[in-house]
């Protein structure tokens, strides 16, 4: 009798409830409790809903609304199946256009530094016999091979070294220099591409990691959530004693992995009547490639997508790496313009009511929104300011130091989700796995 009272009142708590309650998955409770809170007093059930001025959340998307890193994993994927339409003798002066300092030590050889003109020398020469034996024949032969041809040509020394030294000079030029300057070189590698040509490359790249390399289909409609082996590895690439530069070792981190939780938050979101966006420092049609298909778990608006955009990328080919002008770029401050100026209005002035993310790129649109009532954040284990939100979001008032941290509004209230990277998925906790 007792078990039939406990289901029928569970009954009529869902049926309360109605589209507002979010699955409990592995949220952590503290997010759980909030994130349901949100729904009830912000939607479209919520006295005071206009569904004219509808609430929205902003998302970061990568290591927010995936875990790993969308634009970072194409690259890594061109680089191991040389998937590039540079011409050779563009290859030396594109990978150092824009970098402020082309003689800086921006790695280490065999105790030496090494510079960005040394690496991009070596990668030069190696990019020329890749292009010769492999790249420039991809596509004049069958499937098969192509395939016995990359088998072959990955066993090569100029392989090993222009994976290695690429990777290099993409992490050495993001840690050495400005945000701007680190977003936009690894663009580079996608000049000569079209848009479409660089919507099935993105499309390839994250079949590849989330299926774990798997011989896959690329049929229409596949539903690649549920072949994903959630996992996500760190792999040292190494090179060859050769070069300006010699010996380079790098690691890199592989996979992608689409939490429940997140497609569940999305839906959750839509069904109660929230909008909802994506600001992200990757390449706007990047993003979309995976966030705006459903067969990747989110299908969103491409409306509703806003990232990086470059100068001339929808008129053919892709001829440079330069910034759109007179488009607020979302990194760091830009994403808090991009969201006043392209989504704001259509919400009647009224700041975003959830914002996530996990870096301190997001920490500006995490923490300007007087609207704001949940901040989000995915505790990715980052050091910088977005540390001291993380523990705020953990412990609350007073461990911010001397120079807190300026907090969105007195109702805002922020939490912090804990995942294991290593798997590919959330905890129930506030603490994260780092990969070893």
């Amino acid at each position: 009798m007792k078990r039939l009272v406990y289901l029928l009142l569970s009954l009529v708590v869902v049926a309360s409830c109605g589209k507002t309650r979010l699955p409990r998955d592995h949220w952590e409770k503290n997010t759980y409790k909030a994130l349901n809170g949100l729904l009830r007093a912000e939607g479209k059930s919520a006295r005071g809903y206009d569904a004219q001025k509808r609430p929205y959340a902003v998302f970061d998307f990568d290591n927010t609304s995936i875990i790993n890193d969308v634009e970072i994993s194409m690259m890594v994927y061109q680089l191991e199946n040389l998937r590039l339409k540079i011409a050779p003798e563009r290859m030396y002066s594109l990978l150092l256009e824009g970098v402020p300092d082309t003689g800086v030590a921006i790695a280490g050889s065999e105790g030496h530094p090494v510079t960005a003109t040394m690496l991009a020398k070596d990668i030069e020469s190696d990019y020329k016999y890749l292009y010769d034996n492999y790249i420039s024949l991809r596509g004049n032969q069958s499937e098969a091979a192509d395939a016995a041809l990359l088998k072959k040509i990955r066993k090569t020394r100029e392989f090993k070294d222009f994976r290695a030294k690429v990777y290099a000079l993409s992490k050495g030029i993001d840690d050495s220099f400005d945000y701007a300057t680190g977003c936009l070189w690894l663009l580079k590698l996608l000049v000569g591409m079209t848009p479409d040509e660089i919507t099935a490359l993105v499309r390839e790249s994250t079949v590849w990691w989330m299926t774990g390399k798997d011989k896959q289909s690329f049929a229409e409609g596949t539903d690649w959530v549920s072949r994903q082996k959630n996992r996500v590895r760190r792999v040292r690439w190494e090179s060859p004693q050769m070069g300006q530069a010699g010996k380079v070792a790098v690691d890199t981190e592989q996979g992608i992995a689409v939490t429940k939780e997140m497609r569940h938050l999305y839906r959750a979101l839509l069904e109660n009547g929230f909008d909802v966006y994506i600001c992200s420092a990757s390449m706007e049609r990047v993003v979309e490639a995976m966030a705006c298909d459903p067969a990747f778990g989110f299908g969103l608006d491409p409306a509703h997508v806003f990232g990086i955009r470059l100068v001339g990328e929808e008129e053919g080919p892709l001829k440079n790496a330069v910034y759109a002008r007179d488009y607020e770029q979302p990194y760091q401050e830009g994403k808090v313009q991009c969201i006043l100026r392209y989504i704001a209005p259509a919400h009647g002035g009224r700041g975003p009511a959830l914002v996530a993310g996990d870096s301190t790129g997001d920490l500006n649109m995490l923490t300007e929104f007087p609207d704001l009532k949940v901040g989000l954040v995915v505790n990715c284990l980052r050091p910088g300011t977005i540390s001291e939100l993380a523990a705020y979001a953990q412990y609350g008032a007073g461990v911010l130091g001397e120079d807190p941290i300026s907090i969105a509004g007195k109702d805002t209230r922020y939490v912090l989700q804990g995942r294991n990277y290593p798997k590919g998925r959330f905890i129930r906790k506030p603490t994260s796995k780092a990969l070893k």
